[in-house]
């Protein structure tokens, strides 16, 4: 009986994981393409759209939009699909939650597991309250991933894809630690 309910269980992981790996990947967004790539992800034309200007690199405009515009099953708790503009190119795309560290979105790990899934394991990662960083090259792509705690208060989890040639558009390397 136990086995039987194994099994279930992990289908039911597994359709869950698929159905949000297919919906939600990143990697099908093509990094140096026009804007118009990701304008239906963010609520439409950019240049009608309220967009804000990184502070840290102020040649990059940071468009968000709702995270169902992206994903078009379920809800991951307070996400939202961002992309990061530089020269009218599309210089990274992330996937970004906030949550509080103790609330239920946070402990689901839902993020964590689609990119466990996808990328692979992140050593000593699998407590909700993890904080740390992973990197991988896919395809040509960089892969990103991080776990931060700001302000001892909320969880902000992202997964930004872009790669080698906008990588400094897109990468804040003193939030994630490593230079």
């Amino acid at each position: 009986m136990m086995r039987i309910k194994s099994i279930i269980s992990t289908c039911i992981i597994y359709l869950v994981l698929s159905g949000f790996s297919m919906a939600c990947d990143l990697l099908n967004i093509d990094i140096g393409a026009d804007i118009s790539e990701v304008e239906e992800y963010v609520g439409g034309g950019l240049d009608d759209k309220e967009v804000s200007e990184d502070e840290v690199k102020p040649n990059v405009i940071i468009a968000s939009g709702d995270i169902e515009n992206f994903c078009k099953d379920g809800t991951y708790g307070f996400a939202e699909f961002k992309a990061y503009i530089a020269d009218d190119k599309v210089a990274g795309v992330a996937i970004q939650i906030s949550n509080g560290t103790g609330n239920e979105e946070s402990k689901k790990q839902l993020l964590y597991k689609y990119v466990v899934n996808k990328f692979g394991m992140i050593e000593n990662s699998d407590k909700p309250n993890w904080t740390g960083y992973k990197i991988w090259e896919v395809g040509g792509k960089e892969v990103y991933y991080h776990k931060i705690l700001d302000a001892g208060k909320f969880m902000i989890e992202e997964l930004q894809v872009t790669n080698s040639k906008f990588r400094d558009y897109v990468i804040l390397e003193n939030e994630l630690g490593y230079d």
